[in-house]
């Protein structure tokens, strides 16, 4: 009788470290694969940031156009009155000689 107790209680520990061993395993791949998503997390921050830093730099470029439009809109006005002032002035030069 008191063998049975003992190999009672020998298979009961067996099958408590068989169980540990399972969660062990478990426990291994879930940390794997906690660190596979770390590393891809740690990639898309950073890719985010170097997309954010560009966004800056586009909008800082942007903003100086911006700034430069309205002396862009005057110099291209004035040509154009100048380039039509001139081809008036040559219009009018070619009728007075045609006549």
């Amino acid at each position: 009788m008191g063998d049975d107790i003992v190999n009672y209680r020998l298979n009961a520990v067996e099958d408590s470290i068989g169980e540990i061993k399972n969660a062990i395993k478990s426990i291994d791949a879930t940390l794997q694969s906690l660190t596979r998503l770390e590393e891809k997390h740690h990639a898309t921050s950073q890719s985010l940031a170097r997309a954010f830093n560009g966004i800056e730099d586009h909008e800082s470029r942007v903003r100086q156009l911006e700034a430069e439009m309205p002396t862009t809109r005057m110099i291209k006005g004035a040509l154009i009155t100048l380039f039509t002032g001139l081809v008036g002035i040559i219009g009018t030069m070619l009728l007075e000689r045609i006549q």
